[in-house]
């Protein structure tokens, strides 16, 4: 009895079992590449440059007022990747005649120039009564700041609190320098009445 390979269902017969060899063998190669080549076993971890606990910033204006103040339990400096990230972080906003904004999250990074603080976890941002606004208090899970032109905004849930007024909203933009808070899409507003 002879075989022919080259028949039709011997040749669809060997074309796939080829096939299926050349699909395991490539599986093989990328498997190996994946968990046992060394390039893939190395960890990079990322070693702060300078850690600072008890931190207290101040800067001032011309006169010697207070602009910005943020104090935070430790800063992780990221040199190499600009950056540098606080914990626990509180910062404060002064403005002339007015409460000043305090703002408070889980941990913020800032640039390495300090243009842009992304806060996260915990975001609350307060500021008391004054003599041109009523106390307001806006909380959300992140929000960025930009601290030289005091401008802060996000695209995520926020919560709105100006006594009794309460409003939902997903986005704001705030200009903290004009006490101008803007929410964005998708407003809930709710009104109790206090006593």
């Amino acid at each position: 009895m002879e075989t022919n390979f080259f028949s039709g269902k011997n040749l669809f017969k060997n074309l796939s079992l080829f096939a299926a060899v050349v699909v395991l063998i490539v599986a093989a190669i990328l498997f190996y590449q994946h968990f046992y080549d060394a390039k893939h076993q190395q960890v990079t971890i990322e070693i702060p440059s300078t850690i600072a606990t008890g931190i207290e910033v101040t800067q001032m204006n011309e006169q010697g007022q207070p602009l910005h103040r943020l104090f935070s339990n430790t800063a992780h400096d990221y040199r190499k990747q600009q950056r540098t990230l606080f914990t626990s972080p509180v910062g404060y906003l002064y403005q002339a005649n007015q409460p000043p904004w305090i703002m408070s999250a889980d941990q913020a990074i800032s640039s390495g120039d300090n243009t842009l603080v992304n806060f996260s976890g915990n975001v609350k941002i307060h500021q008391a009564a004054g003599k041109a606004n009523k106390a307001t208090t806006l909380t959300t899970t992140q929000m960025t700041l930009l601290p030289q032109k005091n401008i802060a905004y996000n695209d995520v849930f926020t919560t709105a609190d100006q006594g009794g007024l309460v409003i939902t909203s997903i986005g704001f933009h705030a200009d903290l320098n004009k006490n101008e808070v803007k929410l964005l899409s998708k407003t809930n507003v709710t009104y109790t009445q206090t006593n």
